[in-house]
């Protein structure tokens, strides 16, 4: 099935189930793309002002996409192995976050696309995916931690949420945690990852960390870069340090 097989079925480009049809024009009602038989699916926010253009049409497509790309280039998660959608199919004006009723129009697309993907797990990227897929608010709270969804016609989809790309470009020190957990999304479900990944958060963890490495007869290390290829000149974003096999520290390099 292509990577770029689409839900032309299930869109509809007369849609006027809230403000934002009208707003759109032609460009409206934006669903996912991917394989169709994905087993890994990742639901954003918001389709931005390029992805929404004839020439693309396709979820996570502009910087903040080629941003999410980096990162799972790095976590070894081709794009192409991932079905990507978002919570609602139109572009809000000036970028604005989705609104309740926007959430509640695009809800029948954003289900029809899981009940026809049936995917094992999903990453719910931002606060609105959070709440849209759990009904809890507060990404901060709630990021890391897995949720059941339960839709009738396919199996309980494991739910996992973290911090939105745009805020971890606004926030790099967070990048860890968000690298952390779509380390774990990509894990198996049913098995817990025997590694044990400490994102450094505060003072209290390096401090810890660094006590621990200071036993350690020996350490290993890992950089990770905004891409795998050393002559973009792409910022190092973080190091990663292991005192033992199944353990390891994410130092942020930006604060």
């Amino acid at each position: 099935i292509s990577y770029h097989w689409t839900f032309d079925s299930i869109r509809d480009p007369a849609c006027e189930r809230c403000n934002l049809g009208h707003l759109n024009g032609e460009l409206r009602c934006l669903t996912g793309v991917g394989p169709q038989d994905a087993e890994l699916m990742i639901i954003g926010e918001a389709p931005g002002a390029r992805e929404v253009q004839p020439d693309v049409r396709r979820p996570f497509a502009g910087p903040i996409g080629q941003y999410l790309d980096r990162i799972l280039e790095n976590l070894d998660l081709p794009r192409e192995s991932l079905f990507i959608t978002n919570v609602i199919c139109c572009h809000p004006p000036q970028d604005s976050d989705p609104t309740p009723d926007q959430i509640s129009a695009c809800r029948g697309f954003l289900e029809a696309q899981i009940l026809a993907v049936k995917p094992k797990r999903i990453m719910a990227l931002g606060g609105f995916a959070l709440t849209a897929l759990t009904g809890r608010k507060g990404i901060t709270k709630y990021r890391g931690k897995p949720f059941i969804l339960n839709l009738d016609g396919v199996p309980p989809i494991e739910v996992f949420a973290s911090f939105h790309p745009s805020y971890i470009r606004r926030t790099p020190k967070d990048y860890p945690l968000l690298f952390t957990d779509l380390f774990r999304f990509k894990g198996s479900p049913s098995v817990k990852p025997p590694q044990e990944y400490i994102p450094i958060t505060d003072m209290t963890y390096l401090r810890k960390m660094i006590r621990e490495l200071l036993k350690s007869p020996e350490i290993s290390y890992d950089y990770e870069t905004e891409s795998l290829n050393p002559y973009k000149g792409d910022r190092m974003v973080c190091i990663g340090l292991s005192p033992r096999e199944g353990k390891a520290y994410c130092v942020p390099l930006e604060t």
